[in-house]
């Protein structure tokens, strides 16, 4: 009986006969392509399930405009039965251009002075202003952040400020794709002992947008019209999308909800904006990478769960895992991230409502 069932499931785990064809792009600098391959781990025999299997791979050769899409470097069109698939190879992020990027984009301190802002008058965490100064003969609206430290004499001492990481968030989130706010400029200023006291970005306000719980409670409030079913499906699809891009290149945002969203109408379908990104950062820790990712998620799903149907979420963690709805890998990872919002984010806010209620019954009292 044993022997029966396992030969079964070696049977059912012995993968198709598939046939790989790699598409080579000829560049005129072959070395990005080259790095690219060699990352992809192209020159070794690929494996599938516990037997390793050698593929039959035939070289096809393209030729590309002398400057394409850095983001799509090489292709491998597979071929398994009658489907077929097309996978892409993406070009990692170069962190070290875009920290160049981010440091081109700096300014004395004395540049927010221009902005009639005094720093030293910002006692909050963080303050936001929306202001409006002159380019090129042009008047350009923007949205001002001061961050001060005040809390403790060591807090960022020796370290990089809030606002370059900020910046540089937002930038890496421009070469993947996902649109942001340009940026203008951003500076810190230091004290004797090289603590940050104070440091600020300036960003270029999007026009017509809103903050994208706004915007679905105003354009799209249900899926009883045929506009509003095709600008939520575009809202989830480009926010799974997004999501899958950053957690590709072990980026996590921590900070994920709607409110750092912003979106705009374009005919039937929705343009989103990705702002205020403070804390997202990298990481190569596997249980960092697993949890994190859990968290961007439950955190999108604060509202998710008030605003859209359960078909709308899994709609999202489909496309965030790239499988169909059905698949049961959908099933799974939308239940763990319903977990992960019930233990991390639905007691604390419970628990805060239950605080400010008891605050506004001890004021009705006095």
């Amino acid at each position: 009986m044993h022997a029966l069932q396992r030969q079964r499931r070696n049977r059912s785990s012995t993968p198709k006969r598939v046939i790989f064809k790699t598409i080579r792009i000829v560049l005129e600098d072959p070395q990005p392509v080259a790095s690219a391959l060699a990352q992809a781990n192209l020159r070794t025999p690929l494996t599938s399930g516990r037997r390793k299997r050698r593929r039959h791979v035939t070289p096809l050769a393209i030729t590309l405009p002398p400057k394409p899409s850095q983001r799509t470097l090489a292709f491998w069109l597979v071929k398994s039965s009658d489907s077929f698939r097309l996978f892409a190879i993406k070009m990692p992020v170069n962190i070290d251009d875009i920290s160049t990027q981010t440091d081109a984009l700096r300014q004395d301190y004395t540049f927010l002075e221009g902005f009639g802002v005094d720093a030293a008058k910002v006692r909050e965490r963080s303050k936001v202003l929306k202001l409006s100064f002159t380019e090129n003969s042009a008047t350009v609206q923007t949205f001002v952040k001061v961050y001060s430290y005040h809390k403790s004499p060591f807090q960022r001492l020796w370290r990089k400020g809030t606002a370059r990481r900020e910046v540089r968030n937002l930038l890496f989130f421009k070469s993947t794709g996902i649109p942001t706010p340009r940026v203008i400029a951003w500076g810190q200023q230091r004290n004797a002992l090289g603590k940050i006291i104070h440091d600020y970005i300036i960003t270029e306000a999007v026009a017509g947008t809103q903050t994208l719980d706004g915007y679905i409670t105003q354009h799209c409030p249900d899926r009883s019209e045929a506009v509003y079913c095709s600008r939520r499906d575009s809202i989830i699809d480009q926010l799974s999308r997004a999501t899958r891009a950053i957690h590709t290149h072990h980026f996590y945002h921590q900070d994920l909800k709607w409110r750092n969203i912003l979106a705009r109408a374009k005919d039937d379908q929705t343009e989103l904006f990705w702002i205020d990104c403070p804390k997202g950062d990298f990481t190569k820790s596997a249980i960092h990478q697993t949890r994190r990712a859990l968290k961007d998620c439950a955190t999108l799903d604060k509202l998710a769960r008030l605003r859209c149907a359960l078909e709308e979420r899994l709609r999202f963690v489909a496309g965030y895992l790239n499988q169909p709805i059905d698949a049961t890998e959908v099933t799974t990872f939308a239940q763990a991230v319903s977990n992960y919002r019930r233990k991390r984010f639905d007691a604390k806010d419970e628990r805060q409502a239950r605080q400010r209620q008891a605050k506004a019954h001890a004021a009705q009292t006095k």
